[in-house]
């Protein structure tokens, strides 16, 4: 993956206004991958995500669900794909995205498919500090 933009993260708040940076400009339909190693962000910015789509009540990562499901301005289809070692055309992840959803899949690297199929990637990995984050992402965040 070819990334044109970073920026480092110095705390949660941070990757939580990026995320609902993102999910402000989500019009629907739109599909997101989220990769990088545990712990690096990627469930946080779903969250900003969320609220960026004005969805209330608490985002959870669906690691042990596979899938969570939230309704706000549209819907968000938060997957997660790192308990998974294959079996991924049978999940039905590429039908969950429609005009009045979008979809986030964090763990996104396990299935290569999906990187020719993302509106957006972005790519999480461990700054120099311990709080640092650096977060790459390819295509334009309107306001960033």
């Amino acid at each position: 993956m070819v990334c044109k933009n970073e920026i480092i993260s110095h705390s949660e708040d941070v990757t939580l206004e990026l995320g609902y940076a993102i999910g402000s400009t989500l019009k629907g339909g739109e599909l997101i991958s989220l990769t990088g190693p545990l712990g690096t962000g990627k469930s946080v910015l779903a969250r900003g995500i969320a609220r960026g789509l004005d969805i209330s009540g608490p985002v959870r990562s669906p690691s042990f669900n596979l899938m969570r499901e939230y309704s706000g301005r549209l819907i968000l289809r938060h997957w997660d794909l790192y308990r998974l070692e294959g079996g991924y055309e049978s999940l039905g992840l590429l039908e969950s995205v429609n005009d009045n959803a979008v979809v986030v899949v964090e763990w996104a690297e396990r299935w290569t498919r999906l990187d020719s199929v993302c509106t957006m990637r972005l790519n999480f990995d461990y700054g120099e500090k311990e709080t640092d984050r650096m977060i790459n992402w390819d295509g334009q965040i309107p306001g960033l």
